[in-house]
């Protein structure tokens, strides 16, 4: 019952009164009213921060008004219904294209995917020193996955002021790892970004490596990904 009340409750904070489980609650109507109401308001301001922090790129970009107005449009729209707090800001990127906004969807997707580095698994990550201590052919048999941290995000010209400033403004994509405790960001080509494995897959380094001559850049594309923190060695079958 009380987890029925509950839905009912949420219901009536998304849709309006005539939703209010009223036999639920003393005293009148209009003082319910004004309780949700206050509520309504808490709740509302609460994922409008959620947002901001979230976002703070994005915010810059737009501007203090604009980016409070379109947050509470995407608010208002319901784009965000179903979604937990943490996670308020999910389709916020597909909501700024919707608006016609391609470079703040943008900067959206790169924020999200950022604070998907900042928050994911801690992994050691595979290192120069690690492949050093393998002998060749055992070395061309080591299965690698991509770091839990490691994502390449696409940049539009223009927008390098709102990455860092070591960015330069002909970047394309950034390859954002966290090997460590800092979220890193490094410019690459489309020949070192199609080298990273896609999540959950096991790679051998001999095939990352024949990979890597394929595109012309030879071992120096792989060890780009290496000195970034964005490999690390697969899970043995036995472990």
């Amino acid at each position: 019952m009380h987890n029925q009340v509950q839905q009912q409750w949420a219901a009536a904070l998304r849709d309006g009164p005539d939703h209010v489980p009223w036999a639920a609650f003393s005293g009148d109507r209009a003082a319910v009213v004004r309780a949700m109401k206050i509520h309504a308001n808490t709740i509302s301001h609460a994922r409008l921060v959620a947002l901001e922090q979230v976002f703070p790129r994005t915010r810059v970009y737009l501007g203090e008004g604009e980016f409070n107005r379109l947050s509470r449009l995407y608010l208002d729209s319901g784009a965000g219904r179903g979604l937990r707090h943490s996670g308020i800001g999910l389709r916020f990127a597909v909501f700024l294209a919707d608006q016609g906004d391609s470079a703040a969807c943008c900067l959206a997707t790169f924020e999200q995917i950022w604070l998907a580095a900042y928050d994911a698994m801690d992994a050691p990550p595979l290192t120069a020193e690690t492949l050093a201590s393998f002998a060749p052919e055992a070395l061309m048999e080591l299965g690698v996955m991509r770091h839990p941290a490691a994502a390449v995000a696409a940049v539009l010209p223009g927008l390098s002021q709102y990455f860092d400033e070591t960015i330069p403004e002909t970047a394309i994509l950034l390859l954002i790892s966290r090997p460590m405790a800092t979220v890193l960001l490094q410019p690459v080509g489309a020949e070192i970004a199609v080298l990273l494995p896609d999540p959950g897959t096991v790679t051998k380094m001999g095939t990352l490596l024949e990979q890597a001559d394929e595109s012309g850049l030879g071992a120096a594309a792989l060890m780009t990904l290496i000195a970034a923190g964005a490999l690390v060695v697969a899970p043995s079958l036995g472990s």
